[in-house]
């Protein structure tokens, strides 16, 4: 924040309706640090929070703005939550006698794992991943969802690589991002190079993957570049540094949604939590929406939707959210 904007926040909060504002929009859409800030700011107690009644002021539009510009992050000071990290012991010897050692995380959860090596691993939501090392190779088996690799590289070091559907990623001094998807594998490189190994080809079968520039067999995927992993073919294009920064806004805990289709948008949003969303009117499928959420946070989305795409959501009996639009409610 700049000199002045912390007296005017101040006395600012100091008026009720804007005091009950703030607070509210970031129980919705901020972790429990900068809720403990804005509570020292504003005097109020988490537990008096909790008996005032939400509130529904024309200033909530301020709010969502102050905090998508980050403001209220700064006021975090960048000091943010730890996260839990599972170390293989830096003595540990490893053989190719030795089994795989299995990482999971669960739905909504995230992790970062640090190997023997020093290679850092962050894992995202519900994923599992397998490491075994031998005197010839690193190997990482990518079983299923999403990770980050940071590869640490040394003269004598054995060959990374990373085994996720049906094809293998080779690091070559490297940090990457690979994500399993239903069919193929979604691989960004963030610096260095990954070489995508060799494969027997094979032909696309949608019409989408026909359209796209296709190439076959061993290929070097550059920084700054992403790839769509076939089994048999894979295709590639460049990603820009921002793109790169809203692909791995799960790192940081949160959800960035630009322009997407609502159906693609809820789907991102579903692996973050054992919550479903179902459409009431099949029309919603194509709604475009953007947005910034904290994973998991399902309110913000009911929220977000209702207030800024006019789309309302109930629960049914089975604990699904349906959405429809606000006319047909």
């Amino acid at each position: 924040m700049r000199d002045d904007e912390g007296e005017r926040l101040k006395a600012w909060v100091a008026h009720a309706p804007n005091r009950d504002a703030i607070l509210e929009a970031a129980g919705l859409w901020h972790s429990k640090d900068v809720q403990s800030l804005l509570f020292a700011l504003t005097g109020v107690s988490p537990q008096r929070r909790s008996a005032v009644p939400r509130t529904r002021t024309v200033l909530f539009p301020l709010i969502v703005a102050l905090i998508s510009t980050g403001a209220l992050v700064l006021m975090a000071t960048g000091k943010g939550s730890p996260r839990p990290v599972a170390r293989a012991g830096a003595t540990e010897r490893l053989t190719p006698a030795v089994p795989t050692t299995p990482y999971s995380t669960a739905i909504g959860e995230t992790r970062e794992v640090t190997l023997a090596d020093g290679t850092r691993i962050t894992l995202n939501t519900n994923t599992t991943v397998r490491v075994g090392f031998s005197q010839r190779a690193r190997e990482i088996t990518l079983e299923r969802g999403e990770a980050t690799f940071n590869v640490t590289h040394g003269a004598n070091a054995p060959p990374f690589h990373v085994i996720a559907g049906a094809r293998t990623f080779e690091a070559l001094g490297t940090q990457f991002n690979v994500r399993t998807l239903r069919e193929n594998v979604d691989l960004i490189v963030i610096e260095g190079q990954v070489k995508v190994l060799d494969a027997r080809p094979k032909e696309p079968t949608s019409p989408a993957r026909r359209r796209d520039v296709i190439t076959y067999g061993e290929q070097t995927i550059r920084a700054f570049e992403e790839a769509l992993v076939d089994p048999g073919f894979q295709s590639v294009s460049p990603i820009d540094a921002s793109e790169i920064q809203v692909r791995l806004a799960w790192q940081k805990g949160l959800i960035i949604l630009d322009d997407k289709a609502l159906e693609d948008a809820l789907a991102e949003i579903e692996r973050y939590t054992s919550t479903k969303f179902v459409l009431a009117d099949g029309s919603l499928s194509t709604l475009r929406v953007s947005g910034r959420f904290r994973t998991g946070n399902v309110n913000a989305v009911r929220f977000a939707l209702r207030q800024n795409f006019l789309v309302a959501s109930r629960r049914d009996t089975r604990g699904r959210i349906v959405l429809s639009p606000v006319h047909s409610t």
